[in-house]
């Protein structure tokens, strides 16, 4: 267990706003988890305000509707975006992408998901259509920032350093992707 102020927790999310987020003080971010949930606390309190962003915040009810989304990023500036995997790939399908195509987001610049692995075809195809940087990052129990999988290298989900405080192995980082089901693969260093 970690003792944490009233300080201390937001100072440490300053790693979740400039790193994870890549939020500036122009930044309009919109995260699209429940209150409830600690990623909303992350993303839509302690990252933003301490990097001086905006926050774009609605109340939508009952079940996800991807286009309310998609209308919501083509008609406000906002310029990052939080969504959990299941959201962007309902974002991607034939519906959604049509709308995108047809009214693509006002200012979008970087978009992130957390929660559970997200497919590259997706961040792809999310990129390909948004001109955003997508990122996904994934760990078993939601504990930290440590090592985001970011699609850029090879064609894969490839690993990349977000936070100054991450010690990895790069290339153990790399063919740690290539672990097939059911391989322990060891990416952190000392």
């Amino acid at each position: 267990m970690v003792l944490h102020t009233q300080a201390s927790y937001p100072i440490g999310h300053t790693i979740t706003g400039k790193y994870w987020l890549d939020l500036h003080e122009d930044d309009l971010h919109w995260n699209l988890s429940e209150m409830g949930w600690a990623k909303a606390a992350w993303s839509n309190l302690f990252g933003p305000w301490v990097m001086g962003a905006a926050m774009f915040m609605q109340d939508a009810r009952g079940k996800f509707n991807p286009i309310e989304t998609l209308e919501m990023l083509h008609k406000y500036p906002i310029s990052t975006l939080c969504a959990p995997p299941t959201a962007y790939r309902m974002l991607v399908l034939d519906e959604p992408m049509a709308y995108m195509k047809a009214n693509p987001p006002k200012a979008l610049r970087h978009c992130v998901g957390a929660g559970e692995p997200l497919n590259p075809e997706v961040i792809e195809q999310v990129r390909s259509l948004s001109y955003a940087s997508q990122h996904d990052e994934y760990f078993p129990g939601m504990s930290s920032i440590a090592v985001p999988i970011h699609a850029t290298k090879l064609g894969l989900a490839a690993l990349a350093i977000t936070a100054p405080s991450t010690r990895y192995d790069e290339a153990a980082a790399l063919e740690a992707l290539r672990a097939g089901a059911g391989e322990v693969a060891q990416i952190l260093g000392s």
